[in-house]
């Protein structure tokens, strides 16, 4: 296993994945050759600019999707300012924002809290609205063009984060679940159809949809699983925002969770939020 040391805690990282297993890597001679071949493969990497001048009806932005025109996504939960609704954006490639819509309210007085977002094939938009374990929602928005047509709730009595979409199904990690009794926090990843509506989640290993959990060991920073993404090799990859643990999954015909390790480990005070691959199979981590 690979332990990957960071400075500071604003950080964008990658490691190569593509032909490595648990035994093939680890803290000394073998996991810096990995290390130095992904730094070879981003050699043509520009230095970081601004991209972006966000308004002010976006103080907290969360997180991207490319959609299916090949314009940006991006969530605005504001959690730092609770009067601004919870909305989404929409971003050209040259970084010109434009106001996409409104995530529909849980009530008159709950607002949204969009966070991850991901696209099926069919360009609908599944949004993680996290509102804690009883209030929170997968929802389902359809669009013509970039105009809302109608949002359906997948499930709700969950707080999602994380989410993607993988053939046919949609992937999503709860950081924290409380009605999981532990000696340590416990997070877990669910999975659902993308053809399920109105599924309504315990909260506890009751709940068939429930594919993995991990207990999170830092008494500092007791969030758990948060950022996902599907590997080159057709397996679940996530972090533990707490533990910095990176895991790989396996998964069944059925969809649970039949084999896992751990691969890699990012310091914790990075804080590995979001994360994904790139076209040359290089996994990007966001802290």
């Amino acid at each position: 296993m690979m332990t990957l040391k960071t400075r500071g805690v604003a950080i964008l990282m990658s490691l190569a994945i593509t032909g490595c297993n648990a035994n093939s890597i680890n803290a000394n001679e073998t996991g810096t050759n990995r290390l130095t071949e992904s730094n070879k493969a981003l050699t043509n990497l520009q230095s970081a600019k601004l991209f972006a001048n966000l308004p002010a009806n976006c103080p907290t932005p969360d997180a991207f999707a490319l959609a299916p025109n090949g314009t940006i996504t991006l969530t605005c939960p504001n959690f730092a300012d609770r009067t601004k609704e919870g909305i989404l954006l929409s971003l050209s490639t040259m970084g010109d924002v434009s106001f996409l819509a409104n995530v529909p309210r849980l009530s008159k007085k709950t607002k949204a809290n969009p966070m991850g977002i991901a696209y099926d094939n069919e360009g609908n938009l599944y949004v993680a609205d996290s509102r804690g374990p009883k209030n929170g929602r997968v929802l389902v928005m359809s669009f013509d063009g970039n105009e809302l047509v109608k949002t359906e709730i997948v499930a709700s009595g969950l707080n999602p984060n994380g989410i993607r979409y993988h053939d046919g199904f949609i992937y999503v990690t709860q950081p924290v679940m409380p009605k999981l009794k532990s000696d340590f926090s416990v997070s877990g990843i669910y999975r659902f159809s993308i053809n399920q509506r109105d599924a309504v989640m315990t909260n506890t290993y009751d709940d068939e949809e429930l594919i993995f959990t991990v207990e999170t060991k830092n008494p500092s920073r007791k969030m758990g699983l948060d950022g996902l993404a599907f590997g080159p090799d057709d397996k679940l990859y996530t972090v533990s925002l707490g533990d910095g643990d990176i895991y790989r999954l396996a998964l069944s015909e059925a969809g649970k969770v039949k084999d896992h390790e751990i691969i890699g480990k990012i310091e914790t005070d990075a804080a590995i939020d979001g994360i994904v691959f790139d076209n040359q199979d290089n996994l990007f981590m966001a802290g």
